[in-house]
């Protein structure tokens, strides 16, 4: 979870890394990673999940309520976004949604076609993410910095 104090100290350590100005985030939850990336930057976040429950629904309202000019949701299936986000430049994408290959390869696939220069994993270690490390290894990612179980990369 988001709410733990290393995970903190890894998006603030992201954060200071990347000095980001528009984040992408895969796989919102309940919102805590979101409240961090707005707590720590003053930049734009859009928010995307593919779950409607009440509980991420009510999440996104208190930070749009909140942050009215920087936090936008969309719930929706990230093999669903692409067309979704035209026109739209982002300089980080925290990627933290579904962990199989699958997911995570679309989600890089997501952030090359957008043409997003920084890339940050959630649930870099196996046990959390069995698809984080091999997708990256796949795209030829250059990972920048390991956190814990957050991985910041690049595009060799």
């Amino acid at each position: 979870e988001c709410s733990e104090p290393n995970s903190v100290r890894c998006i603030r350590e992201v954060c200071e890394t990347v000095q980001p100005k528009s984040i992408l985030e895969i796989g919102f939850n309940l919102g805590y990673s979101a409240s961090l990336w707005l707590h720590f930057t003053s930049a734009t976040l859009f928010s995307v999940d593919i779950s409607n429950k009440r509980e991420t629904l009510a999440a996104a309202a208190t930070l749009t309520e909140r942050y009215p000019d920087r936090f936008t949701f969309l719930c929706c299936d990230s093999f669903k976004l692409l067309p979704k986000l035209e026109g739209k430049k982002f300089d980080l994408i925290f990627i933290d949604g579904g962990h199989l290959d699958e997911h995570v390869m679309n989600d890089i696939r997501v952030a090359q076609a957008l043409d997003i220069p920084n890339l940050c994993f959630d649930d870099w270690l196996p046990q959390f993410g069995p698809g984080v490390q091999p997708s990256i290894a796949r795209y030829k990612l250059k990972v920048v910095k390991v956190m814990g179980n957050v991985a910041l990369a690049k595009w060799k």
